[in-house]
């Protein structure tokens, strides 16, 4: 997932997620509730004979700029402590290979400081 598929709410999000015909991974987003995955968080796939673990991490952006209606109930945790609680995860899977994918950015605008949550 990348930050703007949060733009426009959670059924939208859902929807595009049932419509898909790929993983969609996002490894670091949590439920709020009880800490679990809102999204998947890796897949192992097989090129040329090479297991490849590809996990999948996300902007922590979306808790400082969306609506809250537009997250309610996640959580988006650090991107570098997901991933290193994660690649053990992936490779004691079995892979030969970790890949991370990201869809990352800083959480501040250098010309303006952080960012300010949407009304």
């Amino acid at each position: 997932l990348g930050n703007h598929e949060f733009n426009f709410g959670l059924p939208s999000l859902r929807k595009f997620i049932a419509d898909s015909k790929f993983p969609v991974l996002a490894a670091n987003v949590r439920k709020v509730g009880d800490g679990s995955e809102a999204f998947g968080s890796f897949v192992i796939k097989e090129v040329c004979g090479v297991r490849v673990g590809i996990l999948g991490v996300v902007a922590t952006v979306p808790k400082l700029v969306e609506p809250a209606i537009n997250i309610d109930g996640l959580r988006f945790d650090p991107i570098l402590e997901t991933v290193k609680t994660y690649v053990p995860k992936v490779r004691a899977a079995g892979v030969d290979v970790v890949v991370i994918a990201m869809h990352g950015g800083p959480d501040t605008v250098p010309s303006t400081g952080p960012y300010q949550r949407l009304a």
